[in-house]
């Protein structure tokens, strides 16, 4: 049985189906279990509308799975190239993909798209798929396969919201003015350099939804509301198979407050971790930019 530590502030207990061993300071969840929340991508429907409901405002998340073998492969694949990138000697090489600022949907500036080195913690690029053409890219392979997987991403996510608020919701047609959705390949070296416990503290995104494939290295906890417990999710999945889905603060706007934000980390392991994660932001469900 594969262990995994997980920091919490709980007293004691055991969750259903779940091993659970407390300290003073962690959790250790060993084995998988059916009382998390899950679903075919096939139920996401209107048809299947009040299950979807039921398990984000019990749980704030959803894990997603029976994702095809061409989308799973297309993970895979650019994974595959930005571990390639990362993996670069040559500063400067990666220094090449770093383009224009991202104004976010407050109006401010919050990064240049392309790589950036986030102290001794990670190394990302980010892409603001509302001006994807602008991006300077390590090769044409990786901007083919992130393409495929943000319009994946994207279809889930939108399909997503739709059954929050109750109707169709699509991409918005002027996508520079109106897409302020961000994707992020990050790698977590989780070397020696850093000794701290987590890489990214507890938080909540400003996002609509969040959707992070699997990557087979545990590192994402999300905070279940049902259970009260901090949850390393990323030990109950599948590499590539299984997709975590979780709100943000603008969904929970949307919803009216029935889906609660998800409240998130990324917990320091030790083994190298390589993710991807993609946020819609979709202009009509924030309010006005700042001047």
């Amino acid at each position: 049985i594969k262990t995994t530590k997980v920091p919490l502030t709980q007293p004691k207990q055991t969750m259903k189906n779940v091993c659970v061993e407390k300290t003073i300071k962690f959790s250790t969840i060993s084995c998988k279990t059916d009382s998390l929340p899950r679903m075919q991508l096939s139920e996401l429907n209107f048809n299947s509308r009040h299950g979807f409901l039921e398990k984000m405002k019990r749980h704030s998340y959803v894990i997603v799975r029976d994702h095809s073998k061409k989308v799973e492969s297309s993970y895979l694949d650019l994974m595959a190239e930005m571990v390639d990138f990362f993996q670069l000697s040559d500063l400067s090489e990666k220094q090449k993909c770093i383009g224009q600022m991202y104004f976010n949907e407050r109006g401010i500036p919050m990064w240049k798209s392309g790589y950036e080195k986030c102290g001794e913690v990670r190394e990302a690029f980010r892409v603001n798929v509302g001006n994807i053409e602008e991006i300077t890219w390590p090769n044409e392979k990786v901007r083919k396969t992130l393409e495929k997987v943000v319009k994946y991403c994207r279809t889930v996510t939108d399909q997503a919201l739709s059954l929050i608020v109750g109707y169709k919701v699509e991409r918005p047609e002027n996508t520079k003015r109106d897409d302020f959705s961000v994707c992020y390949s990050l790698h977590y070296p989780n070397d020696q350099k850093s000794n701290k416990e987590l890489n990214v503290g507890e938080h909540v995104d400003p996002s609509l939804f969040v959707i992070e494939p699997c990557c087979g290295v545990p590192g994402l906890e999300v905070f279940d509301e049902f259970q009260k417990e901090w949850i390393q999710i990323e030990s109950v999945c599948e590499k590539g198979k299984d997709f975590i889905l979780f709100g943000g603060k603008a969904l929970e706007n949307a919803s009216n407050g029935s889906v609660k934000a998800t409240l998130h980390r990324v917990h320091r392991t030790s083994l190298e971790r390589n993710c991807f994660v993609y946020e819609q932001k979709y202009a009509e469900f924030f309010g006005s930019p700042m001047d």
